[in-house]
């Protein structure tokens, strides 16, 4: 009986899991249908707080993705291999974020898709916060 129940315990998990992934990807792409269409509403909750910038919402989408890929009970070895390239994606992006704070460079990533012409208090536009980049390294 308690096999039983932890049994259904995991299946519900992964449930959970693969939900919560298909969530996180959405608001990243609500977030870029936002940019793409400039609706200030879907880039950012309220007019006085900051956007999420359009490399966070790539990040999203691409963390989202590896969640639901992994929540599978035995995923096969293409799955584990689109599921790491997913994971991959937002490590990159934060990393070299991360980079361009540390090492005082530009390397171009913070405006590749769109232009931020509008930073509250950021001399950075386009760029996501440093503990946003942290976060996804």
């Amino acid at each position: 009986m308690n096999l039983e129940l932890n049994a259904q315990m995991v299946k519900l998990s992964r449930r959970i899991i693969q939900i919560i992934g298909i969530c996180v990807s959405m608001i990243g792409g609500i977030v870029l249908v936002g940019w793409i269409y400039e609706i200030e509403i879907l880039k950012n909750i309220s007019s006085g707080l900051v956007t999420m910038k359009p490399n966070t919402a790539i990040a999203f989408i691409f963390s989202g993705f590896a969640l639901w890929l992994g929540a599978v009970e035995v995923p096969s070895r293409t799955r584990i291999l689109w599921m790491r390239v997913c994971a991959a994606v937002p490590t990159l992006i934060g990393a070299l974020t991360l980079a361009e704070y540390l090492l005082a460079l530009d390397l171009g990533i913070d405006q590749l898709l769109f232009v931020d012409s509008v930073s509250l208090n950021n001399s950075y536009p386009g760029r996501m916060s440093i503990v946003t980049a942290l976060s996804f390294s």
